[in-house]
């Protein structure tokens, strides 16, 4: 009865850490995923914010110059 219950004992703990074994290597592909989709949304992001400002630059630089040309004018 004990080398049953140890021969089971055994199998379970095999099955255990190869489940183990494949989580980790589960775990570290979407690790990875991971990072390259947020190093592709931060691009985009990155890219977005720029253009974003660039747009806000050219607006209040159009501004000035016209505030400029209306002064000379004047």
């Amino acid at each position: 009865m004990a080398e049953d219950f140890l021969a089971s004992l055994e199998q379970r703990v095999h099955q255990a850490a190869a489940r183990l074994t494949e989580l980790k290597e589960e775990n570290e592909r979407l690790r990875e995923q991971l990072a390259s989709l947020e190093e592709g949304a931060g691009g985009d992001s990155e890219a977005a914010d720029w253009q974003r400002e660039r747009e806000q630059l050219r607006a209040r630089v159009e501004a000035l110059v016209a505030t400029l040309e209306s002064l000379l004018k004047a």
